[in-house]
């Protein structure tokens, strides 16, 4: 199986190999070679790698790179304000879009919501 394709990351983590489901990721903050991982279960993964690696790694519209710092879910959005350009995560944490980013962010979003209607 393309491990690009498939429902886990496997992320080295304490010198081991970890699965981490990618519906489990709330999102990924980058801390400049680190990167910590938020899970839907309220616990926090930090994982040797950069952010850059890890997005690059998993490859799936389902995440959206909003920040130099973040990636974050779209299955875990709770609320968008397009007016404060602000996405609210379902555990609460809440984060601003980059301009840079926003167009892009808007876009996979509604791509996003419209393929979920449709399945």
């Amino acid at each position: 199986m393309n491990p690009d394709t498939s429902t886990h990351s496997k992320l080295y983590i304490d010198r081991k190999k970890v699965a981490i489901n990618y519906s489990d990721i709330v999102y990924l903050e980058g801390d400049e070679n680190y990167t910590i991982i938020y899970l839907s279960n309220g616990k926090k993964v930090l994982c040797a790698r950069t952010l850059k690696d890890i997005t690059n790694h998993i490859q799936s519209g389902e995440f959206c790179r909003i920040h130099r710092s973040y990636c974050i879910n779209l299955n875990h959005i709770r609320n968008y304000k397009r007016s404060d350009q602000e996405v609210e995560m379902t555990n609460g944490h809440r984060f601003g879009v980059a301009r840079r980013k926003k167009t892009l962010f808007e876009k996979q979003v509604s791509d996003f919501w419209n393929s979920e209607e449709n399945h």
